[in-house]
C-alpha cells in the first residue's frame, strides 16, 4: 500500500502522544510514531503520524517557515506546541493547534532542532490571498493514497449524485445537501468516537506498556545492585582472604625468625659448653700434671731423705761399731721400727692422694651430670 511517504526522507522519527485544541480544551488525538519528512525533489517538509494499532493519520500537514514551536505551560521540557493552517489527516484542510508529548526531554530538543530547521528552508508566504496559496500549496503536498476499489466506487457515485444535483432546484439541493450533511456529521462523530475508544485502548495498551517497561527497570535495577553487592561481597572476601594470606605468611615469618634465633641459641650454648668443657679438661690435665709433678718431687725426696738416712745410719754405724752388740740390736731394732713406721706414714700419705684424686674425679663427674641436665 503506497503511504504518500516514499518519496521524502525521513528526518525525524519518535514514538510520542498527540493532542488538538478544541473548544478551549486538549483533546487526546493519537499515540504512535510521529515523524518530520522531507520531499526528496523540492524540499517541502511535511509533519505526518499514525495511530499504533489502526495506522489511521492523526496528523498531516506540510511545515512552513511562519510556524513555530512554543513550549506549553508546565511541562516545558517535553511538551511542544504549534498551530498548522491546514491539516489534512481527517481528508479535508482543517486549521489546527496542536500539542506533541515526548517522555524524554532530549528526543523533544531534538524534534524541535529538526521542526525549526525544515521550516526556514520554505519560503515565507506573501500577499493578501494567503489562505487561498496555502490552500493550494496543501493540495499540491497531499500524501498520495491508494483507493480501494470500493472507495473509487464510491467516489464515482459520489460525482454522478454532483451531476444530478446540479439539474434540481437550489430548494431540493439545499434540502438534500443538509441531509447529506447530517449524515456526514454523523459518520464523522461515528469515526471520532471509534478513534477515541481506540485511542483510549492505545493510551491503555501504552501505560502497560510503560509500565512494563517501568517493572523491567526496577527489576533490571535490582539485578544491578544485586550483581554490585555480589561484587562487593566478592571484593570483600577476596580482601580476606589476602589479609588471612598475610596474615599466615607473617606468622611463618615471625615462627622462622624464631626457630633460627633458637638455633642461634642452642649453638651459642653448645659453643659455651664445648668452650667450658675444654677449659675443664685443661684444668684436669694441669691438676693432673701438678699432681704428678708432686708425686715425683715428693719420691725424689723421700729417695732423697732414704738416701740421707742410709749414709746417717752408715755413719753411726761405723762410729758404734765399737758398741756392744746389744745396743747394735738395739740400734738396728730402733731403726727397723723407725723404718716400718715411715713405711706407714708413706702409705698413708698415698692412700691420702689416693682419696683426693678419687674425690676430685667424683665432684668432675658430678660438673659433667650437672652440665648434661642443664642441655
Amino acid at each position: 500500500m503506497t503511504t504518500g511517504e516514499e518519496d521524502s526522507d525521513i528526518c525525524f522519527s519518535h514514538h510520542a502522544k498527540l493532542y488538538r485544541y478544541d473548544n478551549n480544551t486538549w483533546k487526546d488525538r493519537g499515540i504512535g510514531e510521529i515523524k518530520l519528512l522531507r520531499n526528496k525533489e523540492n524540499g517541502v517538509g511535511r509533519v505526518v503520524m499514525r495511530r499504533d494499532q489502526t495506522r489511521t493519520l492523526c496528523c498531516n500537514h506540510v511545515i512552513y517557515s511562519f510556524m513555530k514551536l512554543t513550549p506549553h505551560l508546565g511541562n516545558t521540557s517535553t511538551h511542544l506546541m504549534w498551530t498548522t493552517p491546514g491539516d489534512y489527516s481527517d481528508e479535508q484542510l482543517k486549521r489546527e493547534t496542536l500539542l506533541v508529548k515526548f517522555k524524554d526531554p532530549v528526543v523533544a530538543s531534538k524534534f524541535k532542532g529538526v521542526f525549526e530547521m525544515l521550516a526556514s528552508n520554505q519560503n515565507d508566504v506573501e500577499s493578501g490571498d494567503e489562505e487561498n496559496k496555502l490552500h493550494d500549496e496543501l493540495e499540491t503536498d497531499k500524501p498520495v493514497m491508494k483507493e480501494k476499489p470500493h472507495e473509487r466506487e464510491t467516489h464515482e457515485e459520489e460525482e454522478e449524485q454532483d451531476g444530478e444535483e446540479t439539474e434540481e432546484d437550489n430548494e431540493t439541493q439545499d434540502g438534500e445537501g443538509t441531509q447529506r450533511d447530517k449524515e456526514t456529521q454523523q459518520d464523522e462523530e461515528t469515526r471520532e468516537d471509534e478513534e477515541t475508544q481506540q485511542d483510549k485502548e492505545t493510551q491503555q495498551d501504552e501505560e502497560t506498556r510503560e509500565d512494563e517497561e517501568t517493572q523491567q527497570d526496577e527489576e533490571n535495577q535490582q539485578d544491578k545492585e544485586t550483581r554490585q553487592a555480589e561484587e562487593t561481597r566478592q571484593d570483600k572476601e577476596t580482601q580476606q582472604d589476602e589479609e588471612t594470606q598475610q596474615d599466615e605468611e607473617s606468622r611463618q615469618d615471625r615462627e622462622s625468625r624464631q626457630d633460627q634465633e633458637t638455633r642461634d641459641d642452642e649453638e651459642t650454648q653448645q659453643d659455651q659448653e664445648t668452650q667450658q668443657d675444654k677449659e675443664t679438661q685443661q684444668d684436669e690435665e694441669t691438676r693432673q700434671d701438678k699432681e704428678t709433678r708432686e708425686d715425683r718431687e715428693t719420691q725424689q725426696d723421700e729417695e732423697t731423705r732414704e738416701d740421707k738416712e742410709t749414709r746417717e745410719d752408715q755413719d753411726t754405724k761405723e762410729d758404734q761399731d765399737t758398741q756392744k752388740d746389744e745396743e747394735t740390736r738395739e740400734d738396728e731394732e730402733t731403726q727397723e721400727d723407725q723404718d716400718t713406721k715411715e713405711d706407714q706414714d708413706t702409705q698413708k700419705d698415698e692412700e691420702t692422694r689416693e682419696d683426693e684424686e678419687t674425690q676430685e674425679e667424683q665432684e668432675t663427674q658430678e660438673e659433667q651430670e650437672t652440665q648434661e641436665e642443664q642441655e
